[in-house]
């Protein structure tokens, strides 16, 4: 004979589920890659020995750039030059660790690589995570400049669906070959467009700069607090829920009471 649930068991499970989404949050949501070291391993050292050590860590000086655009004897082109990220026009990995770009030759604040970004370029990620209601939103990530190299400035923030929602553009000033940590915070009320759609981040240049500018990004990091509202189909599933565990609590007590009668 096939089990079957229970409609107690059903109603106890909705309800379980429903007063879960109202929990407080205060959580980090996941960037993949944050800090841009996923260019690594034995695949790019049979692939790219020129530009990997045998132990498959990106070489000092050397970067990945998106495929067809061309590069110096220290680049090499590739379908995703960061990995997790989606790269628009100029922009890759590289690692600028012990080069004369950064001060003491520290060229990075997570790891070894960093994202850079050219005059025209930017880059975005789409989170498995959606904007709710009654959540506070922050991002942090790392910029600087190079030492010797123009910077084109940065603006950094949170889109969605290619709409922006919260940006920094050139909040912070840069010392070049030091990182400075860029803020950005929103936070989502009922009647926002953007309620419910996923987050996208995006890093990036405020309007074309220079020939040869560029920025650099490191250690990409989003955090929530607040507690999210939820949705109307999640009070309806616990109205449900309750309707049913009372009304399955009353239909119990009637049939022990025919029984005792």
């Amino acid at each position: 004979m096939r089990a079957t649930a229970s409609p107690t068991w059903i109603a106890v499970t909705a309800v379980i589920y429903s007063l879960g989404s109202l929990r407080a949050s205060a959580d980090d949501i996941t960037v993949e890659n944050p800090g841009f070291e996923a260019l690594a391993g034995p695949s790019y050292v049979a692939s790219q020995p020129a530009h990997f050590s045998n132990s498959g860590l990106l070489l000092p000086g050397h970067y990945s750039i998106l495929a067809g655009l061309g590069s110096t004897a220290d680049g090499f082109g590739a379908n995703d030059p960061i990995p997790g990220w989606t790269v628009i026009s100029g922009a890759g990995t590289i690692n600028y660790n012990t080069t004369p770009y950064f001060q003491n030759g520290v060229g990075s604040t997570d790891g070894q690589n960093v994202a850079w970004v050219n005059r025209i370029g930017s880059i975005n990620q789409t989170l498995g995570a959606t904007y709710q209601v009654g959540l506070n939103y922050e991002l942090k990530v790392d910029v600087s400049s190079l030492i010797g190299i123009a910077s084109p400035g940065f603006k950094v923030g949170f889109f969605a669906n290619g709409v922006e929602v919260a940006t920094a553009v050139n909040s912070v000033t840069i010392t070049p070959g030091v990182y400075s940590t860029v803020t950005v915070d929103t936070s989502v009320a009922a009647d926002s467009f953007y309620a419910g759609q996923p987050i996208t981040l995006q890093l990036g240049i405020p309007a074309e700069g220079a020939a040869n500018s560029q920025v650099v990004f490191d250690n990409v990091r989003v955090t929530t607090s607040g507690t999210a509202v939820p949705e109307p189909s999640t009070w309806v599933l616990t109205g449900i829920g309750f309707v049913a565990l009372a009304t399955m609590s009353r239909v119990r007590h009637c049939s022990i009471t025919r029984r005792d009668s």
